[in-house]
């Protein structure tokens, strides 16, 4: 298992969380509108899901004395499709992600989730990449100092943090995306 900044400072980017409609279902999903606040790398379709009770939580993972374990099956194991197990800021996650290239871009879909409050809390997101080799100086060196400095987890982590399991309203939080 990996550990990430135990006593690291928050990010700086702009998050909105806002409730979406459920229908029948009474598990909690918020939409997330995140600025980065970054120059190179973008993100899309950020998305909460709130599963209160036990039995609704996915096969997948295994909760045991209030921790997050994530099953592995065989049709997992692929190059572009990845999962670990990682604590962030005291609190272990599961984290998976898949990725696909296009055009200077890398496209990577991750879903970390984690328990808080008895509750199984999944945040998704889409993070695009570039290419940084693709550019020109000085324009190339930003970029690449952009992506080594970037801290998803920070940002993961933050939102977690500060959100309420139990009815979570419409706010706007802003955090440091950077280390």
């Amino acid at each position: 298992m990996e550990d990430e900044g135990e006593n690291s400072s928050p990010p700086e980017a702009k998050i909105i969380v806002e409730e979406i409609d459920n229908g029948s279902e009474k598990q909690s999903h918020y939409d997330i509108l995140v600025d980065l606040n970054t120059e190179y790398i973008g993100s899309q379709d950020w998305k909460v899901k709130i599963v209160n009770e036990e039995e609704k939580h996915p096969p997948k993972f295994k909760i045991t004395e209030g921790q997050i374990d994530r099953k592995i099956t065989s049709s997992e194991r692929g190059l572009l499709f990845r999962t670990v197990k990682r604590r962030i800021d005291g609190r272990i996650y599961c984290i998976e992600s898949a990725s696909e290239g296009a055009a200077g871009t890398i496209y990577t879909q991750y879903a970390h989730s984690t328990i808080k409050g008895g509750s199984l809390i999944t945040v998704n997101c889409v993070i695009r990449y570039p290419q940084c080799i693709n550019y020109s100086e000085p324009y190339r060196n930003e970029c690449a100092n952009e992506t080594e400095t970037f801290d998803l987890d920070k940002i993961i982590s933050y939102i977690v943090k500060n959100m309420n399991v139990k009815k979570l309203n419409r706010k706007t939080i802003t955090i440091k995306a950077g280390k």
